[in-house]
Order: C-alpha cells, then structure tokens, then sequence
C-alpha cells in the first residue's frame, strides 16, 4: 500500500464524533503552587533532557494526578498510594531518559477494579490478558516497547463486561482490515500503536464496545495532523489518542478520533515543564488530561 493511500482518513459507518528560564527560586515556587493546585505531582527536577512530549486534553472535572519520569520503584508505589484513594490510571507510557528506564501516568477519580501489568513477554501479556477479561476487567491502555534486547509488553485494566479486541504485531494493511471488520461489529479503538520490529512497522490495537462515530488516521506530518484535527473537530469527533513516531527520518503522526462535542486540546513536542504548566492551566478552564504521551 502506498503513503498515500496509508495516510487516508478511515471513516466507517455511523450509526450514532518560550517562555523564558525563570531563577531557581521562581522554578520551585512554581512548582509547589502547581502541585497544590493542580494536584500534579512530578519527580525531582533534572536536568532537561531529548525527551519531549504530547497531551490531549477533553473536558472534564474531578481531581487529576500526573506523574512523569519516575523510576519503577516510585511508580509502582504511587500507583498503589493513588489507587487506595480512589483513583484509577487512566494513561500510561513507559520510556526511556538518561539511559533509564522511566515510567508515567495519569489518574483520574474512579472505584472500580483495576489492574496493571508491565514488563512481560508476549506469550506472559496474552494469558493475563485473557485471565482478567474472564474476571471482568478489560484493558484500556497497552504498550509494546525494546526493553534491552527483549521486546516487552504493558498493559493498564479497568472493570467492564463489554465486547472487546486486542490485536497486535501485525501490518498496515492487516491492521486496517481488522479495524474495518470490528468498526462493523460494535467495537471502538480505544488504545493504539506503531512501532518497528526488526525492520517491519508494526501496528497493534484495543477496542471496546461502541457505537458512536469514529476516524483513524497515520503517517501524517504535524501541519497536516493539525488541519486534520480541527476539520474532524468540526464534524463533531474528538482525538482521544495522539501517537507521534519516526519512519524513513521523517516524524510522523497518528490519531484516533471518537465522537463528541465538548472542549478539547493538543499539543505535542514540549519539554515537561511546558506540559506540566500547560496542565494546569486548562484544569482551571475545565479540561482533564486523557492522554499522555512521551518520546526521545
């Protein structure tokens, strides 16, 4: 399949959308006031690094908790913390800085069952998937990722009955064919990637039930990614899942829209403070942080 034709806009049927360095003094009051406020909680301050990152932002209420560069130890530990007070992960990336492996999330209010699995081979992921889905959970967010010279697996569970998909590994066109033929049978792509294994780009997906109207979109660089956005947003979608990769030395951009009508936001590219600032500021305008993304 060419570019070209990969870049499409898949629609199914519907049925149913410099800043300047401040002293050292102003950085730590600043951030002390965004953790009180905003309820964001960050790791110690390092030194920057090439690591960037993407949000998307939809309306909302209700606490938010972001947590961004943490080792496993700290992450696992407020994951349990956060979790006892009655909040749940709702986004999670696992990535690299500083040759370390580091991990993020969001959480969100919410009481029912969860579970998180991270760090596993394939053959280890598929039979937990399977084992929570017949105990009623259902997984929401996934990541594949080159863990030293092994290829790992991570996945974040949340309670539900629903019809569901996992399907990874697989080609473009593979991918898009399965995303056409579950789009037909009620179910919705709710987490979503590409990566390259050995040299092949892979694809991999989560769907749940839905019914609404739908749109996914790859391959696309950051202008054309952003006229995109505000045409879908004109026709009643919402990005819901902003992926942003390298192919041929070129970046590249995907994303999954659904159906909706409410106040949203992106951005991608900015270093943690800038995400970390912008965060806080659409809190105060009503909107929560759905998606979080992290990348060398």
């Amino acid at each position: 399949m060419s570019e070209e034709e990969r870049q499409k806009t898949i629609y199914p049927e519907r049925s149913q959308e410099e800043w300047q360095k401040r002293s050292q003094e102003q950085e730590q009051k600043r951030s002390q006031e965004m953790a009180q406020k905003a309820e964001t909680q960050l790791p110690e301050e390092q030194p920057q690094t090439g690591v960037r990152y993407a949000g998307v932002w939809r309306a909302g209420t209700g606490q938010q908790v972001l947590v961004t560069d943490a080792e496993w130890s700290t992450f696992e530990s407020k994951w349990k913390d956060l979790s006892g007070q009655g909040l749940r992960l709702v986004s999670f990336r696992t990535y690299v800085m500083n040759s370390q492996r580091v991990y993020a999330g969001v959480w969100r209010p919410g009481t029912d069952a969860y579970y998180l699995w991270v760090g596993v081979d394939w053959t280890n992921f598929e039979s937990k998937w399977k084992e929570l889905s017949g105990q009623g959970l259902r997984l929401t967010r996934f990541q594949t990722y080159v863990d030293g010279t092994a290829r790992k697996y991570a996945g974040v569970w949340r309670a539900g009955a629903d019809a569901h998909a996992l399907w990874v590994g697989v080609d473009w066109a593979n991918f898009e064919a399965k995303w056409s033929e579950l789009s037909g049978q009620g179910l919705r792509l709710v987490d979503f990637q590409t990566y390259v294994d050995g040299t092949a780009r892979k694809y991999a997906g989560v769907w749940r039930a839905g019914t609404d109207a739908h749109a996914l979109r790859v391959g696309l660089d950051w202008s054309t990614f952003e006229a995109k956005a505000t045409e879908l947003s004109g026709q009643g979608l919402r990005l819901t899942r902003l992926r942003r990769y390298l192919e041929g030395g070129q970046e590249r951009f995907a994303g999954v829209w659904r159906a909706g009508t409410d106040a949203h936001y992106h951005l991608a590219g900015v270093d943690r403070e800038t995400i970390t600032r912008k965060t806080y500021e659409l809190e105060q305008s009503g909107l929560r942080l759905v998606d979080f993304n992290a990348y060398g």
